[in-house]
């Protein structure tokens, strides 16, 4: 195992580095800010070299009362989650109307479908890159049509 600081090095040694390890190996990086340097992101190199890779991101924006709860993350098991998240792919897959309900009563309503739902759930069967950000356990999608999304949303309640 080999620990490098990211930022203390210059790109031509990062993707040297990169150059050096073998299809399947993995790669864990862990920040507090993106692995972005000028034209490339470390993630998409590793994968191009065939490189396993979890990341775990945006970790300085983590309250540290949240840390218990961002390791009890880590121990998400695709094998009992990927059913449940392929059943809510297929339902959002499908569907034409999605409402979220959120905080203090308000809702946002989605018409007309959604785009196919991606899965992050750890299960990288039959896939041709292994990895990504960590913890996982999300289904994802957007509207097709942003102009039929009305409502109202509350992302945090009022302090």
């Amino acid at each position: 195992m080999e620990v490098q600081d990211f930022y203390a090095v210059p790109l031509q040694h990062v993707l040297q580095r990169i150059g050096q390890l073998k299809p399947k190996d993995l790669v864990v990086t862990v920040q507090s800010m993106a692995f972005n340097f000028e034209q490339y992101r470390l993630r998409i190199e590793l994968f191009k070299a065939g490189i396993k890779n979890v990341e775990h991101v945006h970790l300085s924006l983590i309250d540290e009362s949240q840390i218990p709860n961002y390791i009890d993350a880590l121990a998400f098991d695709p094998t009992v989650e990927s059913p449940v998240a392929r059943r809510l792919k297929a339902a959002l897959d499908n569907c034409e109307r999605v409402v979220a309900k959120c905080y203090g009563g308000t809702e946002l309503v989605y018409e007309g479908g959604m785009e196919p739902a991606l899965i992050n759930c750890g299960d990288y069967t039959g896939m041709e890159n292994v990895g990504g950000t960590f913890p996982v356990g999300e289904v994802f999608t957007e509207p097709k049509d942003l102009a039929k999304v009305n409502g109202e949303a509350m992302v945090h309640p009022p302090y």
